[in-house]
């Protein structure tokens, strides 16, 4: 059977580009040797799950731009002048 898992402490990877840790309260990111966090909470990414409904495609394709520049703005992500 499983169990709820309880965060004591936050756990912070580097993935690539990227600094991730998560937390009790969410997922925070950043680019790799940049100062700012774009945090995300655990409601927000349960929220993600409407997402497979092709009624909100015009949402999804919108958040996925946001998302993108989101990741651009962090330099976790190619831009185009840089490939």
């Amino acid at each position: 059977m499983s169990r709820v898992t309880k965060i004591e402490q936050p756990l912070r990877r580097r993935i690539g580009k990227l600094v991730i840790e998560i937390t009790a309260q969410g997922i925070r990111m950043r680019g790799y040797r940049c100062r700012k966090w774009h945090a995300v909470t655990w409601l927000q990414i349960a929220a993600l799950d409407n997402a497979d409904n092709p009624q909100d495609t015009v949402g999804a394709a919108s958040d996925r731009q946001i998302g993108l520049r989101r990741l651009r703005e962090m330099r976790a992500v190619p831009t185009e002048r840089s490939l």
